[in-house]
């Protein structure tokens, strides 16, 4: 059994998450990344290599690649081979890449807001044209207005999910994904998916990746992985694209080498590598155990906080909370503040997000239970106002 209990003081460790914060009585329940030790056989990776005193250029063996078509294999059935998998410095790397090698400047690439702001960021900085299309709130649950989707597919050059989606948490269904697809087929969408939370799934639910869903999406989509939302280890910026389609894959390396960003780095591909192949009972077990973290989050406000609505992730360690009926959201973000609890702003996520905050669950049982506690006195400060 693994320790998640344990709170791990990230202060002076260069932590976005800690290291940035206005007072030293916050919480924060922002960055995404988690306050779990990293697995055992990560570390010991690591550390092994840094035992030897040179930090030279690294080869990708046999084994990097063999390590992350078993994965993929073991865990969900999907089945790559080494040359469709190439090697970036971040997910986002992988997209922005793509972005530029598969589009021109003013051509739709399709979003689906509220969503992950690098989405934003990598589409407007390369000169494309945002086309929204915003998840809709049906019975609790984010869903897909495909009607709205087929609009913006007509006149898109690409289309960039995020499956599992952030901040809502949805794990997109097998039919959904099939009429994404069905679509991107009917008006010649390339398919972009960033996959970075996949690990993270919970009970009843599947991930499937998009490029498993039929010739169309395999033949016309890049899929990018990581370990680092899963493993703790996003510091070391390591990513995966994963390219089935000959045509594509040249163009996309072409690019990445002419940048220079083809080769990585050391203790990111020692640490992928050890996660991939040593980390699957940790793995289990973290999953168990954001799950309960999940379930308490979803208890403690329906006794407690009922006028905050909260859609149940099916995936990831975020949990998206809407706030709106406490009136207006800077008044909300700074009682938050006040109380010394720091959520993210959910406008940063567009305009969707009004009224939105999010919450990382990444945590030990402890601080999150703190945090609930202080959310809990700042809606009461609203109330009081």
């Amino acid at each position: 059994m693994y320790d998640f209990n344990n709170v791990i003081k990230r202060q002076n460790t260069k932590s976005e998450k800690w290291d940035t914060l206005d007072s030293l009585k916050s919480i924060p329940f922002t960055v995404a990344d988690t306050d779990f030790a990293v697995a055992t056989p990560i570390m010991e990776a690591i550390i092994d290599r840094v035992a030897h005193p040179i930090l030279g250029y690294t080869v990708l063996e046999d084994s990097f690649y063999n390590s992350i078509i078993n994965f993929c294999q073991r865990r969900y059935n999907i089945n790559f081979k080494k040359n469709m998998l190439f090697i970036t410095p971040g997910v986002m790397v992988g997209v922005g890449i793509a972005i530029d090698a598969w589009t021109k400047e003013g051509d739709g690439i399709i979003i689906q807001t509220p969503v992950y702001t690098p989405f934003f960021k990598v589409i407007e900085k390369n000169k494309r044209k945002l086309i929204r299309n915003p998840l809709k709130l049906v019975n609790g649950k984010f869903m897909i207005d495909f009607d709205d989707l087929e609009e913006g597919m007509k006149t898109a050059k690409a289309f960039l999910l995020c499956n599992p989606h952030n901040p809502t948490g949805r794990v997109f269904t097998k039919e959904e994904l099939e009429k994404i697809v069905e679509l991107a087929k009917k008006y010649s969408v390339l398919l972009i998916s960033d996959e970075i939370h996949s690990d993270i799934i919970y009970s009843g639910q599947k991930h499937l990746s998009i490029s498993s869903i039929n010739d169309y999406a395999k033949s016309n989509s890049i899929t990018m992985i990581a370990p680092s939302k899963t493993f703790n280890i996003p510091g070391l910026a390591t990513s995966v694209a994963i390219i089935p389609d000959k045509k594509l894959r040249y163009t996309f390396f072409s690019k990445l080498k002419a940048l220079g960003l083809h080769e990585g780095n050391a203790f990111g591909v020692i640490a992928l590598e050890a996660a991939y192949t040593k980390c699957d009972n940790w793995l289990d077990e973290l999953i168990i155990y954001l799950e309960e973290n999940r379930d308490y989050v979803l208890k403690y406000i329906k006794d407690n906080i009922p006028r905050i609505n909260i859609s149940s992730p099916e995936g990831t360690f975020l949990m998206w909370l809407d706030f709106s009926s406490y009136g207006d959201h800077n008044k909300i973000q700074e009682a938050l503040i006040k109380n010394n609890v720091i959520l993210t702003d959910g406008l940063i996520y567009g305009s969707e997000g009004l009224g939105y905050f999010r919450l990382n669950i990444g945590c030990p049982i402890s601080t999150l239970t703190e945090g609930l506690l202080r959310i809990n006195s700042a809606v009461k400060e609203l109330i009081n106002d």
